[in-house]
């Protein structure tokens, strides 16, 4: 059975999504009544929360460090850093074609197909009437592009020959019907879901209860943590049973309801192409990969009910053959053009340097001219090179990548033999080249080793933070709420000269066991450092230093927060003296 992607959702998100987002999330395959679920409420950002729930099975540094010692043949050189009118734009995917030239999905409210020379220069753009999202293409073969409910087909010149809708969109009446079918079904696993918890908070209720009723009766003051917890308990109670008598029955969908599920099919996570077939990967009945010839005619779905964990699904293809990159089982899964499976490879091994680490990978493939299989992790970073038998061929190398279960599309110029992956996080692609062609020290690196030697100096040992005075005579609800959402990064928080970060309190001290930080870059009073986890980049903080012995932190998850060095041990008089 493939894993839900809702394996990172509590019941309380579960039950709190409106109408639309349910439907959304149930007629994706997402929802599953038979998982097992906590009602704790989020403690950080989503941005944050996002990036630890893909970290939580990561493998520790030491086990990715061993496999760091396998040789690898490529090293990244460089990164691609696609731009618009002399700005930034939105990166959301790419390709090679056979020359080593790079294809481009970019843009936000307008999308553009951009064409970039193999050392990174653009040669055309190309404009579309929507946003494209997966793009991919075959020797002698025109360009495909696919996302928000349409598909192009754009000539090697920039010729948009041929536009159509995705093949998953449905009839919006019928759709409709369907809906309000499935927004029953929907209703009465997240009615089970709402009942479970409130059998289950009762119980803790009456236990808590039953303590406090002990305390009470040895004549002993009843511990503040008690009432607290019994307290927060009773909220959550009274939430569970609102919800449930809102659920009500689902009779009708609104048009706003309908038109919100009628955009979640318009998404797509990848095409793939062979010479006289297109295969199209959608959110449907979970992911759906439907395949049609050049023209987009004679529409055929071949798989459904494909599971991907945080929105990822890619797919590939060569020949008869159609390739799933299956991230929750680790394994590539290969199938005949029909979706009938054929073999698979792949596992998930934290310390094998041929299995598949992190949460859920590998999260994107490429198949190369000679049969071989392209595998990128995501969180880690590493490109692998396997046989089509599913052997080890090579380890080639580690991109610098971000953190969390994202897109990191892959591709390798074999006239080069460059390997490329794209950085979600960065916005850019990150170029490996062989490691005999690789610089000493790249830019990045010149950069980091000026900043470590400059302002990074300043900023090793230890800092305390100023943190505001807490209110006296809190009520239980604010009291709570600084037990589960400390509003603050740190209490304390130690840079070591080797790179080792200690911290203490705040959100940060909740997962401090496996932090480290290294300097990225600086300016005159500013210094950029990362935050590393299980040594994969995950937060960015800018340092200034406003005066000596202070600091200033600013970051977009956690806002700004001031420190000071610690004030110097007072020595006690020996009597003795």
């Amino acid at each position: 059975m493939l894993k839900s992607a809702s394996k990172n959702w509590n019941s309380a998100q579960i039950v709190a999504l409106p109408l639309g987002l349910l439907l959304a999330w149930g007629s994706a395959g997402q929802l599953r009544a038979d998982e097992e679920v906590e009602s704790k409420p989020p403690v950080v950002s989503k941005e944050v929360q996002d990036a630890l729930d893909a970290l939580k099975d990561a493998p520790p540094k030491s086990e990715e460090a061993d496999k760091a010692e396998v040789a690898t043949t490529h090293k990244q050189a460089r990164s691609i850093n696609p731009m618009h009118e002399g700005r930034a734009i939105h990166l959301h995917t790419y390709c090679l074609d056979e020359t080593g030239d790079l294809w481009l999905c970019v843009g936000t409210t307008k999308g553009f197909v951009q064409h970039y020379s193999p050392e990174g220069e653009l040669k055309k753009e190309i404009s579309l009437d929507f946003v494209p999202t997966a793009i991919n293409t075959v020797k002698g073969v025109d360009i495909f592009v696919a996302g928000h409910g349409k598909m192009a087909r754009i000539s090697r010149e920039g010729e948009v020959k041929t536009t159509a809708n995705l093949p998953n969109l449905p009839d919006p009446e019928e759709f409709k019907k369907q809906l309000i079918e499935e927004a029953k079904a929907e209703s009465a696993t997240v009615k089970t879901l709402i009942e479970k918890n409130i059998t289950r908070i009762q119980g803790t209720i009456e236990k808590t209860e039953k303590q406090i009723q002990e305390v009470t009766d040895k004549g002993e003051e009843v511990p503040k943590s008690l009432n607290t917890r019994l307290s927060l308990y009773q909220r959550q109670l009274k939430s569970y049973e609102a919800r449930l008598e809102k659920l009500g029955d689902v009779k009708d969908v609104s048009e706003a309801d309908l038109a919100q599920m009628m955009a979640a099919r318009q998404r797509v996570t990848a095409l793939a192409v062979t010479e006289k077939d297109l295969f199209v990967c959608a959110t449907g009945n979970g992911y759906e990969v439907w395949r049609s010839s050049h023209d987009f005619q004679e529409p055929k779905k071949v798989l459904d009910r494909l599971s991907g964990c945080c929105g990822q699904m890619d797919i590939q293809a060569t020949g008869d053959q159609l390739l799933v990159a299956a991230n929750t089982k680790f394994q590539v899964i290969i199938h005949d053009r029909d979706g009938n499976p054929q073999s698979s490879f792949g596992k998930r091994d934290r310390e094998a340097v041929d299995g598949f680490g992190s949460c859920c990978n590998p999260m994107n493939i490429r198949c190369c001219s000679n049969g071989d299989i392209l595998c990128a992790e995501s969180s880690i970073g590493n490109i692998k090179r396997f046989s089509p038998a599913g052997e080890l061929v090579g380890y080639i190398g580690k991109a610098k990548i971000g953190v969390g279960c994202k897109h990191v599309a892959i591709a390798h110029d074999e006239t080069r033999d460059r390997y490329y992956m794209m950085n979600v996080d960065k916005g850019n692609i990150a170029v490996l080249v062989p490691t005999a062609e690789a610089p000493e020290h790249t830019e990045e690196e010149l950069l980091a080793k000026t900043a470590m030697e400059g302002l990074g100096q300043k900023l090793i040992g230890t800092w305390e933070a100023q943190l505001p005075e807490r209110k006296a005579n809190r009520t239980d609800e604010e009291k709570i709420r600084a037990l589960t959402q400390p509003e603050f990064a740190f209490k304390s928080i130690q840079f070591g000269k080797d790179g080792k970060l200690a911290v203490q309190g705040g959100i940060l001290g909740q997962y401090s066991s496996d932090l480290t930080w290294a300097p990225v870059s600086q300016s005159d009073k500013e210094l950029t450092i990362s935050i590393l986890m299980s040594g994969a980049d995950w937060l960015e903080f800018q340092v200034e230093f406003p005066a000596d012995g202070e600091i200033q932190v600013k970051s977009n998850a956690f806002g700004n927060q001031k420190a000071k060095r610690p004030a110097p041990e007072k020595k006690s008089d020996d009597a003795g003296e």
